[in-house]
């Protein structure tokens, strides 16, 4: 019993000290390196990314920084307007414009300003688009700040609005009470401090949870393969890993995509949060009528509906009759996006999602553009 206490007393003893030593070489060394830009990069966005009365949150006009998605960090620059652009400069107000509005998709998260569909639009198409896009935007918000940004800007020459209708739309109006109409923001900024976690304080741990992704990233990869031989009959080592990837795209955010695939969710509450999205836009369209602006709407895959093209059915022709009965320019891109062999449309998906995440990445976005492209010029 004795010898078995001593042991203990040993483990407990080799574990504090070994996590002191951790925790203050991580504190004087790691923490200076790492730490510290993390926390940086946190306040950067924290500073920049600014509340408003009219339309909750936007970018400080004019600035340069470096925001963070995932594990990603990549730089935003801002022109006069607040808007996401290739550089910090002002407008040239004599030049027509189109303004993009959307949420996450068209600010472009995780990707640096060339692989963001305003830039792919500008390269492709030789006008000038503007991207008022920013992460977490919906109607109610595309509505409040094309608004304004056109009330505030009488100078600025606008030709048209794209407005890039997301799944996640009709629910971000609904959690943030947007449905209850409210007229001002307050300009108080509510988010929290900077809070490390453990993997910022030792090393050891960091080591830890950097194996232990690794190992799960593994497992799951493993678990595709053995569903996608199932699906196709194909040798489990024969698929690309694109294909295996894809189902880490398809499966991400079920939180919102639950609402278009749940059959009684969709009929019970989905269309009806639609609607006001719908609504919203429809209150828009009339105000740019007005300036003789044109709206567009663009509709846009995410990664599940590809893989299930039926889900995918219900909600553009939906979306895509309402629209149209309320005479809104609406066209989709989901075509661009589909295959018809289940390994070409897996290989598609890897290609053009961001790892195990709902957003495009840069070939995504270069696709996307072709679609719209094709889609002005034909009008």
């Amino acid at each position: 019993m004795t010898i078995k206490l001593n042991l203990i007393y040993k483990i407990i003893i080799f574990l504090f000290i070994f996590l002191t030593i951790d925790f203050v070489c991580t504190k004087l060394i790691f923490s200076k390196i790492l730490v510290k830009n993390l926390e940086n990069i946190y306040l950067q966005d924290l500073d920049n990314r600014i509340s408003n009365k009219d339309y909750k949150y936007t970018f400080k006009n004019n600035v340069e920084f470096l925001s963070k998605y995932k594990d990603t960090i990549y730089t935003i620059n801002t022109n006069d307007l607040g808007f996401r652009d290739f550089s910090s400069s002002d407008l040239d107000r004599t030049q027509e414009y189109i303004i993009l509005i959307g949420d996450s998709f068209v600010e472009g998260v995780g990707l640096n300003y060339n692989e963001t569909i305003g830039y792919k639009l500008n390269e492709i198409m030789g006008f000038t688009f503007l991207n008022a896009g920013v992460s977490s935007y919906s109607p109610y918000i595309y509505n409040k700040k094309v608004k304004t940004i056109l009330r505030n800007n009488q100078n600025l020459k606008v030709k048209k609005v794209l407005l890039f209708l997301d799944k996640s739309d009709p629910i971000d109006d609904f959690n943030n009470k947007y449905h209850e109409l409210p007229q001002k923001f307050s300009l108080k900024n509510e988010s929290p401090k900077y809070k490390k976690n453990l993997s910022e304080s030792f090393i050891s741990y960091l080591l830890l949870k950097k194996f232990n992704n690794f190992f799960e990233e593994n497992l799951r990869s493993l678990k595709y393969r053995y569903q996608l031989s199932n699906i196709t009959d194909e040798d489990f080592f024969s698929f690309t890993q694109n294909q295996v990837n894809a189902f880490k795209s398809i499966g991400n955010r079920k939180s919102i995509s639950s609402w278009y695939t749940d059959e009684k969710k969709w009929t019970d509450m989905t269309k009806k949060k639609l609607m006001f999205s719908i609504k919203q836009i429809e209150d828009l369209d009339k105000f740019l009528k007005i300036l003789n602006i044109e709206l567009v709407v663009v509709l846009f895959p995410w990664a599940y509906e590809l893989f299930d093209q039926s889900a995918a059915s219900v909600y553009q022709e939906f979306t895509s009759k309402k629209l149209f009965e309320l005479n809104i320019k609406t066209f989709s891109c989901y075509k661009s996006f589909q295959k018809e062999n289940i390994l070409d449309q897996l290989e598609l998906i890897g290609q053009s999602f961001q790892f195990a995440d709902i957003h495009y990445n840069n070939f995504g976005n270069q696709v996307f553009s072709s679609c719209i492209n094709k889609n002005l010029n034909s009008n």
